[in-house]
């Protein structure tokens, strides 16, 4: 059972929550790790293989207010841990429209999300925060923003609309702006600045956080 007001809350851009966000994050966990996906990414496989020994599934019982089952064969001596593991599925530090513009940006082959797969495509690893990635990340935000791009349609379809997809994108577009940096969340504190040539971040705390 997740807190009331999930989907009340925003992320640091602006864009309200969504179940959307979480199940981006379950979706790219098979995808990435299968070898017919765009996506795929031998790195992840090892990782993917030791979640399924134990992962037996998972369903949302309740929309709104969130309330979600997960079954697995993965135990610990406190309940606390199980609960805590089990909340994770559908729990997510980062949008999904954030994450999209980097699905984007791999799929056609410009960035990769991981080293090895960057090492292998030739292609810069992918940074939200600096470098030449973030002009490669605008460009497909850009895009996405012009298409409507909701990632795994089918799915993600259901709960975001391509108005909705389009907002969000510009949302984000205009963080950009502001900050220089695509890196988005909603903890107690939001990345105001990066600074490579220092090898400094400045943080900021975010006035809206909640516990």
């Amino acid at each position: 059972h997740y807190v009331d007001d999930l989907f009340e809350r925003h992320w640091h851009d602006g864009s309200q929550t969504s179940l959307a966000d979480a199940i981006l994050g379950l979706a790219l966990s098979f995808d990435r790790a299968k070898k017919e996906s765009t996506l795929f990414d031998e790195a992840e496989v090892p990782s993917f293989e030791t979640f399924m020994r134990h992962f037996r599934g998972a369903r949302i019982v309740q929309e709104n207010p969130l309330v979600t089952e997960v079954y697995s064969d993965l135990i610990y001596l406190d309940a606390e841990w199980i609960a805590d593991g089990a909340s994770g599925y559908f729990f997510t530090s980062v949008p999904w429209h954030m994450v999209a513009i980097g699905m984007f940006s791999e799929i056609n082959r410009e960035l990769a999300f991981s080293s090895s797969k960057a090492d292998r495509l030739k292609v810069e690893w992918m940074s939200y925060i600096a470098g030449p990635s973030l002009s490669v990340l605008e460009k497909y935000r850009a895009k996405a923003l012009s298409d409507g791009f909701i990632p795994y349609q089918n799915t993600l379809g259901k709960y975001v609309t391509a108005r909705e997809a389009k907002e969000r994108y510009r949302q984000l577009g205009e963080w950009f702006q502001k900050k220089g940096h695509f890196w988005v969340s909603q903890g107690p504190f939001y990345v105001e600045s990066v600074h490579p040539v220092q090898k400094t971040v400045v943080v900021r705390r975010y006035e809206e956080h909640l516990e």
